[in-house]
């Protein structure tokens, strides 16, 4: 038996072969499909598109595998909608988790619904991400397309639907996407009869292990051997990275710098938080809890290229941000180019460089917009830790942390020691629960041993005054704009 994982991320699908060791083989990758912006503030995809990158890195992956039995793990950015018709085609293009468009909706869910009830049940607030605004917001202006859905899919759901031919959808997917009962582990009846939709028009709620046989049809057009092929259900892929950094315990953090910057601890007894994510994580009973930046890569690539004549030059710009003296000179920066998911919740927010004079450099504003994105992630752990977890070390992964200056900046902005290990990836997660799927592994806590820490990074402690001033200066541009920000998203 072999274990494969596909991951399909916002930017790029990306498939590793990984041996029981944990020790990656091989790993191919592509983009993941042209993300259309046909209005401001829009975010989707064409879901066809992906499933054919999808199916041109899973060739390829073919090509390294024998003719043994592969289960395939599947990690996958969601929520991502995707409608599908009686002709079991999409009827538009697929609405991403990052997508704008929603705030009245929004607002009329947590109005009509009643933002702590919708909590009790689903343990998150209704936010832009989710499902049920985007379903509300078809209804008013995409009648005819909403009247026309047959089945209503997630990215996960679709693509296992395409290589298998069955419905089905993961827990932590379902979950994200707004619909379930948390607590109960089902499609809540109060929330579908709100959006008066039918449980039938919905995959069916699986286990993150659990996995479907690739149909024949699929298996010979992608070029698989003679062996059995077998895909997992699909997890969201922030699940499946925290299990690459050994978040399987109580406690601990999880750090992702990637396209969307990603916080998690783990607990037994999660408190819902109109501020917070709660998720569940792969293992039974234990739930992540933490925040999800709209845009911290993102952002990060286009002051890039802003700031290095177009080009997207992660190397000399490192360089460039190292000049900079921690704290950047006075430069505070607002990494909202996306508006901002938690702990803010706020979609009509826009990014802002204050502090600006004349000596400041090229140099102080990369810095600061490393520096900005940290303290995203650090106005997550506040609210983190007003309810209280605790949060003390952690492992950091992701694009991001490939720079060493990166890593060093966050750790001495939130405090607290690191521990990195380049392996660490999102397939690398995906492969475990490919694993424990095939029963190969026994023990969550067993992908620990995979795990061997590069580099630990421990904060700069002379560093925390400055932190501390310069982040409260971060807090108050966001409290004294938020109003500024409404106003100018109608210019």
């Amino acid at each position: 038996m072999q274990i494969a994982a596909l991951d399909v991320g916002t930017t790029r699908i990306k498939a590793s072969l990984v041996d029981p060791q944990g020790k990656i083989q091989q790993t191919i990758s592509r983009p993941t499909a042209g993300l259309r912006h046909s209005l401001p503030g829009y975010m989707e995809v064409d879901a066809e598109e992906v499933y054919a990158n999808a199916s041109a890195v899973l060739k390829e992956l073919a090509k390294h595998l024998d003719d043994d039995d592969v289960i395939i793990s599947l990690s996958c950015m969601a929520p991502v909608l995707v409608l599908i018709g009686k002709s079991f085609r999409p009827l538009r293009p697929a609405i991403l988790y990052s997508d704008l468009r929603t705030s009245q909706e929004v607002d009329e869910l947590n109005t009509k619904f009643g933002t702590e009830r919708f909590m009790k049940i689903n343990g998150n607030r209704a936010n832009i991400q989710q499902w049920a605004p985007k379903l509300l917001w078809l209804r008013k202006h995409e009648p005819a397309v909403a009247a026309a859905v047959h089945r209503f899919f997630d990215l996960s759901s679709y693509v296992v639907w395409r290589l298998t031919g069955e419905e089905a959808i993961d827990f932590s997917v379902a979950e994200e996407g707004g619909l379930l009962d948390y607590s109960r582990k089902q499609w809540s009846d109060e929330i579908l009869s709100l959006l008066e939709l039918d449980s039938s028009q919905l995959p069916q709620l699986r286990p993150i292990q659990h996995y479907c046989q690739m149909s024949a049809n699929e298996k010979s057009r992608i070029g698989f051997g003679r062996g059995r092929v077998s895909i997992t259900v699909g997890c969201v892929d922030a699940i499946a990275t925290p299990l690459a950094t050994g978040l399987v315990k109580e406690g601990g953090l999880s750090i992702e710098l990637g396209t969307t910057g990603i916080v998690y601890t783990a607990t037994h007894r999660p408190v819902p938080d109109s501020r917070l994510y709660l998720d569940f994580s792969p293992i039974d009973g234990l739930f992540y809890v933490g925040g999800g930046t709209a845009a911290s890569g993102i952002f990060y690539d286009w002051m890039v290229r802003l700031l290095m004549n177009g080009n997207l030059d992660y190397e000399n710009a490192a360089k460039l941000a190292a000049r900079s003296r921690p704290g950047s000179e006075g430069v505070v920066i607002l990494p909202y180019i996306l508006g901002e998911r938690t702990p803010v919740f706020d979609m009509f927010a826009r990014a802002v460089v204050f502090g600006l004079r004349l000596e400041n450099t090229q140099a102080d504003i990369l810095r600061g917009t490393m520096e900005g994105i940290a303290y995203s992630l650090l106005h997550n752990m506040k609210a983190m830790r007003e309810d209280g977890y605790r949060l003390e070390s952690g492992s950091i992964t992701g694009g991001g942390a490939k720079s060493p200056l990166f890593r060093r900046i966050v750790s001495d902005v939130l405090g607290i020691p690191f521990a990195y290990n380049a392996s660490s990836s999102t397939t690398l997660g995906g492969a475990y629960i490919g694993y424990m799927a095939a029963g190969m592994k026994k023990r969550w806590e067993e992908v620990e041993e995979w795990l061997k820490p590069e580099e630990r990074i421990v904060p700069n402690a002379s560093l925390r005054h400055t932190y501390d001033r310069l982040f409260s200066i971060y807090l108050g541009l966001y409290e004294k704009h938020k109003e500024n920000f409404r106003l100018v998203s109608k210019i």
